[in-house]
Formats: structure tokens, C-alpha cells, sequence
């Protein structure tokens, strides 16, 4: 007597002895059909067929579908949509605030760091006029060493608007290369989190109440997994398209990310006065950087991995081998979850952690011989 079920092909009963036993679908019929004809007839509706449990071909006398059943399709580029779980959208919104706030804090923090770069010396000469000096020394942004007499009237102001101007270009490459990247890797972030959303939609449309799916329901899933499957891979190739293009600013980002701020900091610890201020913005820029890097690779990596999970939890046992293979493919691309490392460097949050740490220790090490 069947006690309860356990899962989909499991099934918990009570023999003669009063005893539980576990048994499959397929060990609950009888053996021989003489004398319990009824009996074999009735559990063979509910037994699994044996290309389930081994990776077989189907039977030849495995059902068909007499007619091709019609698929609705838009080859409308504009009509991308018509697949899109509810839930994306949301996704799509948060994805895009995140990214606008990495933007902003970038480039405020940079536009801060040039403003007290630009400012400050002239606070300096007011305080410096205040106090009686005479003549006043001009005092330019930067620390710089010309091939002319920098306290002239005339060059002393050609100079300071050049050295003020080069500030911005790098406040713009930040904000654009950098913050790029960032973006590209939050997009790419919401296309997995779009084709987890799938496949757990998709999963929810199986009939929950049969062990094996009809044939026009495998052909349904079958389409609908070939649609996700291909969606899979154009994002993956995405990600290696991405990794190739930024290989150089990443290196050159993480290997000189300890340098520059060890370099920032001892400044900071060596300037005195007001000139502390400028080194400030300046560290948590270079910080801002680093983990921009940081963070776009692990939420890549992250998030590609997440679909070797939901691909395990479809119901993949209910369909034919074709159908199996499919879920497959997706399992084994994202076993290892796609990344924008780099020679030398794994672009996560835990080589962040790493240059953060070392350039600690630079800091530290310096610090004891001056």
C-alpha cells in the first residue's frame, strides 16, 4: 500500500509486515501479467520510460505528434518583449539606478579632487596677503617645474588656466571609460538575471501532476529551451567581447592601484594645512576606481554561476534526451561562470581586498623611514 509520495518518482509503502519501504515508480508493477492483468495495465500508466533513467534514444514506439503543432513567431527586431518575464523589468530599473549612482560618485568625487586642486592655492595667496606678504609668491595647482618664470603676471595666469584644463580630460576618461565598464558589466548582470528568470518561469508552466510529459509539451520546452539556450551563449560571447576589450585598462588598473595610493596616502600624511584636503577626494577617487573593476567581475561571475542552479532545479527528468541535452549545455557553461580576469588578476571583490591591504602595508613600511 502506497504510504505517501516523495518527490516525483519516489514513493514511500507499507508491505504485509507493517514494514516502510521506499520504492520507484517503476518497481510499483508487477512482473508478470498472468492473473493481474488489471494491475499491469494500471501501473504502467503512471512508470517511467527507461530513456528517463539511462541516456538512451527513445523507443520507435515512443508517441509523436501527428501534426506539426504552429509556433508563434516575431521577426520584428523591435518586438525583443514578447519573451520577457515580469519581474525584468524591475531588474532593468534597479540595474540602471545602480549603475547612475556608480556614475555620480565617480564623477563628483573626481570633479572635487580638480575644484580643490584649482582653488586652494588661491586661498593660500589670500591667507599668505592677509598676513603682510610682500611681494606675494604666486602659487600655482599643481607642483610643477617650467622653463620660465612662472611668478610673471602674464604667464602666471596662461599657466594656471593650462594646468586647470588638464584636469579635464581625466575627469571625463573616468567618467566614461571607467564608468563603461561598470555600466557594461551591470548590463551584462541583468541579461543573466533575465535568462534565470526564464528558465524558472518556464519551469512553472510544466504540469506538475504527470511523470512524463506529452509529446507536444516536449516540443513546447524544447523550443523554449533552444530560444534560452541561444540567448545564453550570445551573452557569453558578450562577456569574452567585453574581457578582450578592457584586458589593458584592467591590468594596468590593478597593478597600479597599491602604487597609487600608497603614493596619495604619504602625500596626504606629508602635506600640512589646508593642502590635506586635496589629497582626500583624491585616495577615495583612486579607491572608487578600484572597486568599480572589483565589483563589475563579481557580479558577472556571480550571477552567470546562479544559472547552474536554477538549471538543476527544471524539471529536466520529465522530457526526452534532446530536450535533457539542452538543460545540460546550460549546466556546464555555467559551471564555472564567465569573468573578466585578466592575466595576473582575478577581477573580484576579493583582489580589492587584497590591494587594499597591501598598499596598507607600503604605506606602513614608508611611514618608518620617514
Amino acid at each position: 500500500m502506497v504510504s505517501k509520495r516523495i518527490g516525483s518518482v519516489m514513493y514511500e509503502i507499507i508491505t504485509d509486515g507493517h514494514r516502510p519501504h521506499r520504492r520507484h515508480a517503476n518497481q510499483m508493477r508487477a512482473r508478470t501479467s498472468s492473473g493481474r492483468g488489471h494491475l499491469a495495465g494500471d501501473s504502467t500508466k503512471h512508470q517511467l520510460p527507461l530513456d528517463i533513467l539511462a541516456e538512451v534514444a527513445p523507443t520507435p514506439w515512443a508517441p509523436t505528434p501527428k501534426a506539426p503543432i504552429p509556433v508563434e513567431r516575431n521577426n520584428d527586431p523591435s518586438s525583443t518583449s514578447q519573451h520577457e518575464h515580469p519581474r525584468e523589468t524591475g531588474y532593468t530599473n534597479r540595474i540602471t539606478a545602480r549603475d547612475q549612482t556608480i556614475t555620480k560618485v565617480l564623477f563628483h568625487s573626481s570633479f572635487i579632487t580638480a575644484i580643490l586642486y584649482g582653488i586652494i592655492p588661491y586661498f593660500m595667496m589670500a591667507y599668505n596677503w592677509f598676513q603682510g606678504q610682500y611681494p606675494l609668491v604666486k602659487l600655482l595647482p599643481f607642483k610643477v617645474v617650467l622653463p620660465y618664470d612662472s611668478q610673471d603676471p602674464t604667464l602666471f595666469i596662461l599657466t594656471t588656466i593650462f594646468l586647470n584644463y588638464a584636469s579635464v580630460p581625466t575627469i571625463t576618461a573616468m567618467t566614461s571609460t571607467d564608468a563603461l565598464f561598470s555600466g557594461v558589466c551591470l548590463y551584462m548582470d541583468g541579461q543573466f538575471q533575465a535568462i534565470r528568470l526564464e528558465l524558472e518561469a518556464l519551469a512553472e508552466t510544466v504540469d506538475k501532476y504527470t511523470l512524463k510529459s506529452s509529446a507536444a509539451e516536449t516540443l513546447r520546452i524544447n523550443l523554449e529551451l533552444r530560444r534560452i539556450n541561444k540567448r545564453h551563449q550570445t551573452i557569453i560571447d558578450v562577456v569574452s567581447e567585453v574581457r578582450h576589450a578592457f584586458t589593458p585598462t584592467i591590468l594596468i588598473m590593478h597593478i597600479c592601484a597599491a602604487f597609487m595610493i600608497c603614493v596619495i596616502s604619504m602625500a596626504m600624511f606629508l602635506a600640512e594645512g589646508i593642502n590635506k584636503l586635496t589629497y582626500m577626494p583624491y585616495t577615495f577617487t583612486v579607491l572608487m576606481l578600484l572597486f568599480m573593476y572589483s565589483y563589475g567581475g563579481t557580479i558577472v561571475r556571480d550571477s552567470s554561476e546562479a544559472i547552474q542552479t536554477v538549471a538543476y532545479g527544471f524539471p529536466w527528468y520529465r522530457f526526452d534526451r534532446n530536450t535533457r541535452h539542452l538543460v545540460q549545455m546550460m549546466m556546464v557553461r555555467a559551471k564555472y561562470g564567465c569573468n573578466v580576469d585578466v592575466p595576473f588578476f582575478q577581477t573580484s571583490m576579493a583582489t580589492f581586498s587584497v590591494i587594499v591591504r597591501s598598499a596598507m602595508s607600503y604605506i606602513t613600511l614608508m611611514k618608518s623611514f620617514l
